[in-house]
C-alpha cells in the first residue's frame, strides 16, 4: 500500500508535505519503545508511535522505515519536522490513539484484500 493511499483513506495530516508520498510500505509496527522498534522495523515499515522526539527519527533513518505515523494528542515540534525533512523521512500525524489507528488500518487492509504484517 502506498503512503499517499494511507493518507487519503485515514485522513492523516502530512507533516512533511514536500517529501514524495508515492513510496509504499509492506509492514506496520506500533510501538513507543525504541528498543522494540530497533528489533522489528525493516525497510518499508510504517512505524506508528506516540513519541514525538528526535530519537524516533534516528531509529527510522537507521532502519530505513517508509514513514512514521505520530498518533495521539501530542504536538510535533518544528525541530522534529525540519529534521525529518532533512533526513527525508515521511512524517504523518493522526490525533486518534494508537489502538484506533491500528484498528482502522486493519479494516482498511481487509477491505482491500492486502496482506501486510501488523506488529503491535
Amino acid at each position: 500500500m502506498s503512503i499517499i493511499d494511507l493518507v487519503n483513506q485515514l485522513s492523516l495530516v502530512t507533516l512533511t508535505p514536500k517529501l514524495l508520498l508515492q513510496q509504499s510500505f509492506s509492514k506496520i509496527i506500533a510501538t513507543d519503545l525504541l528498543e522494540s522498534a530497533l528489533q522489528k522495523i525493516e525497510q518499508e515499515t510504517l512505524w506508528i508511535t506516540a513519541n514525538p522526539n528526535l530519537s524516533v527519527l534516528s531509529v527510522a533513518y537507521f532502519k530505513k522505515a517508509a514513514a512514521i505515523l505520530m498518533v495521539g494528542a501530542e504536538n510535533v515540534d518544528s525541530v522534529m519536522i525540519e529534521t525529518a525533512i532533512k533526513k527525508r523521512i515521511t512524517l504523518l500525524k493522526s490525533h486518534e490513539p494508537t489502538y484506533l489507528v491500528c484498528g482502522k488500518l486493519y479494516g482498511l487492509l481487509q477491505l482491500q484484500n492486502l496482506c501486510i504484517e501488523i506488529v503491535c
